[in-house]
């Protein structure tokens, strides 16, 4: 599985997922007499840093992964009543710079135990990309997911009846998030027919691009969740048995997937099954994660190096002085490799 960001308890994760996004935090000392700032950025990529690779192989041995220059930026910002500083083109159109701007601000980069997604910039940052380019239903879409996210159902709905006449049919992606949307809400709603058509169609959904949705796993749990329910409620005689498929469908996919385990372990205790019940029960609780010791551990950890404390939090503000500050606090030698800043 492609998942070392569920290493077990891992301090600070910088990935960026595939196809989504990641917004840093800096902080930096600008001088007083300062007319103009110049900022440069780079995003370096590398698979795994040399720490872990002596951790898999053995001190010294195994692939050295170089760090490859994926892209690089700069821009030129005024200060405060300094030079005018003339227009700056940019090959990409603003309102999707602005709109993978929100996503970095949404997306929790595959482990919520880190960062919680900042919902309040990100609708801001979506309500932009609506302002700036009305036809442009990604935008729509992402203001409804964040409001739904938050719980504000009626927001959604209004965001997703604003975004479904902007979507072509044969938008593959776009009508897959768009039905994946109103499913949760209805879901949400309590209306569980309509919610289990709108995920029907999710998985029904291929196209051109690579689009592929028929082995999602979120929606074929909560499809999978319907399907429980409506045979615990006893509205359907298959309910159950669909709900089974469902689940199993999702354990091919991902063995150690917990909400499948869990619900399985509901379908069999319903069913009398209480030998597989148990099993599937054990497995939730094998793969779920231990959030006292992984508390325990980093708490461990961040006291022997101080000048890690707070690279684990919510938001993480990175100073860009911190190598002057830190010197003193840490042993000659101690700043772990990969560390924010230490590119160079």
């Amino acid at each position: 599985r492609r998942n070392a960001q569920d290493i077990f308890v891992p301090l600070y994760n910088n990935n960026i997922p595939p196809g989504a996004g990641h917004v840093v935090h800096y902080r930096l000392h600008v001088p007083k007499d300062a007319k103009s700032l110049r900022i440069h950025a780079r995003v370096f990529y590398r698979k795994f840093d040399r720490t872990y690779m002596d951790f898999v192989f053995g001190p010294g041995k195994g692939p050295e992964l170089p760090a490859v220059k994926m892209a690089e930026d700069e821009v030129v910002l005024p200060v405060g009543g300094g030079v005018e500083v003339p227009a700056q083109e940019h090959p990409v159109p603003s309102h999707i710079r602005i709109n993978d701007y929100g996503i970095g601000l949404f997306i929790t980069r595959g482990n919520e135990r880190i960062q919680a997604p900042q919902t309040l910039q990100a609708i801001e940052a979506f309500k932009k990309v609506t302002e700036m380019k009305p036809d442009f239903a990604l935008g729509w879409l992402n203001v409804a997911r964040v409001y739904l996210f938050e719980g504000n159902l009626e927001a959604a709905r209004s965001y997703l009846d604003k975004a479904a006449p902007l979507i072509d049919e044969g938008h593959v992606a776009y009508n897959a998030l768009l039905n994946q949307l109103r499913g949760k809400l209805n879901f949400s709603d309590g209306n569980l027919t309509a919610a289990a058509e709108f995920f029907e169609r999710v998985l029904g959904s291929r196209g051109d691009g690579g689009f592929d949705f028929r082995n999602d796993r979120r929606i074929l749990n909560d499809l999978g969740q319907i399907r429980l329910l409506e045979g615990v409620g006893g509205r359907t005689k298959v309910g159950l048995q669909e709900a089974k498929k469902l689940f199993h469908r999702v354990l091919e996919i991902d063995p150690e997937n917990l909400m499948a385990h869990w619900q399985l372990s509901k379908v069999y205790g319903l069913e009398g099954d209480s030998e597989t019940a148990s099993y599937h029960r054990e497995a939730n609780k094998r793969f779920k994660p231990d959030e006292d010791a992984i508390s325990q551990v980093a708490s461990v950890y961040t006291s022997a190096h101080p000048y890690l404390q707070g690279y684990n939090q919510q938001i993480v503000i990175y100073n860009l002085s911190y190598l002057d500050e830190i010197a003193e606090k840490r042993p000659p030698g101690d700043l772990p490799v990969g560390h924010p800043g230490i590119q160079e």
